[in-house]
């Protein structure tokens, strides 16, 4: 095989469909479709000599012919695509890929978000009907609900998270590389969530960011993002644009983008919720407790309940806890979590400060969240990462 990154991501998605047809069964599998980076040819890579470091990942769709115990699906084939090698002596993928399976019914309820926007106009069958794909044109771009923008600064902020604690156990020096360019990718996710607010997201990154220029001296723009942060946002786009160089000429690390990279997705993150929060105050603890939908106890309870047998506790033993664990919503605290891990450890302003942030935050955020993973058996490690893990392993 040659050092063509698509070609390599082209063998290696290919593997995936073998796997999934024999781990599900062929005649069971409608269609297997990609989408994202990989089916434009966006691939962030980098070639050193005899070797080729792959940054993107593959998203993949698996449409099941008939209905099927989607849950279990998703576990197995999530669990082998996990295990498939992504290294050899020419190249090494970095990320795990991302396969999705779904019946037809759920596939198109699904929300639309930029995930889906993407798939009607850029993707590629590998495996079955071509038709499949065709189902996501009712996903448009302009419709994506601005509470998308949370979910994806907050999923950035927990993979970085996740990636540094890493790379602070002890990781190669590609490893270090493939972390600089997710900083610099989640840079630009703070122009991605402004654009959704907005109603202006663009599937492609160079239209994003042509659309971001366009509107960025507006006010209403001004408040969703701070101009500091803007400059920041155009640092990571160039470069992205100019990934070979960025990673060969800035040896140094990355670690300094980082903190302001995520003190930008914090910053904007902040400014989506207060303009989407009824709560009024703008205070962190009331933010946080809004977006994870603190007091909505049927709903929550709902959740609690669903997860028990998702991850196959006593609904009843964990029911019996509803009233500390559902105070929260479950799945949202889990996902905040590298969100306020984030804001926590921001070394910013005097202990008095400090303290009237943290506090609020430790009492109830971050003891509930304690109290969560504790409760479906993550009681080892820090309570931040034992979220992020159960989260992941949950989602």
């Amino acid at each position: 095989m040659n050092g063509d990154p698509h070609q390599i991501l082209s063998s290696f998605a290919s593997r995936i469909v073998d796997a999934v047809l024999e781990c599900l069964g062929e005649g069971k599998v409608d269609s297997i479709f990609v989408s994202g980076g990989f089916a434009r040819n966006e691939i962030a890579a980098l070639t050193i000599p005899s070797f080729v470091e792959i940054y993107s990942d593959v998203d993949v769709y698996v449409i099941l012919r008939r209905p099927e115990d989607l849950d279990s699906a998703r576990r197995r084939v999530a669990s082998l695509a996990a295990a498939l090698p992504r290294e050899t002596g020419g190249y090494r993928i970095f990320p795990e890929p991302d396969v999705g399976v779904y019946s037809e019914e759920d596939f198109r309820a699904q929300k639309t978000k930029p995930g889906t926007v993407e798939i009607s106009g850029e993707h590629v069958v590998l495996h079955g009907s071509k038709e499949a794909p065709e189902w996501a044109r009712g996903f448009v771009a302009s419709a994506i609900a601005p509470v998308e923008a949370l979910y994806l600064i907050e999923n950035r902020l927990a993979e970085l998270r996740e990636l540094v604690d890493r790379v602070e156990q002890g990781e190669s020096d590609g490893f270090r590389r493939y972390v600089h360019y997710v900083t610099l990718k989640s840079g630009l996710d703070a122009v991605s969530a402004v654009l959704i607010v907005l109603g202006l997201f663009q599937t492609s990154r160079a239209e994003r960011m042509k659309a971001f220029r366009g509107v960025r001296s507006r006010s209403d723009v001004r408040g969703l993002i701070p101009e500091d942060a803007a400059a920041c946002a155009d640092r990571c786009y160039e470069g992205l644009m100019n990934l070979q160089k960025t990673l060969e000429t800035n040896t140094g690390g990355y670690a300094d983008l980082r903190c302001e990279v995520e003190s930008m997705l914090l910053a904007v993150w902040k400014s989506i919720a207060e303009r989407l929060s009824p709560a009024g105050t703008g205070e962190w603890s009331d933010l946080i407790d809004w977006r994870c939908k603190g007091g909505r106890w049927p709903g929550n309870i709902r959740e609690l309940s669903a997860l028990a047998k998702r991850m196959s506790r006593s609904r009843v033993d964990v029911l019996r806890r509803a009233r500390e664990l559902a105070r929260l919503s479950p799945v949202d605290a889990l996902r905040l979590s590298g969100a306020v891990d984030a804001l926590l450890r921001r070394e910013r302003g005097d202990a008095g400060e400090k303290a009237l942030l943290r506090d609020p935050i430790e009492r109830g955020y971050v003891r509930a969240l304690d109290e969560l993973t504790r409760a479906f058996g993550y009681g080892s490690g820090p309570v931040f990462e034992r979220a992020r893990r159960m989260f992941k392993e949950t989602a």
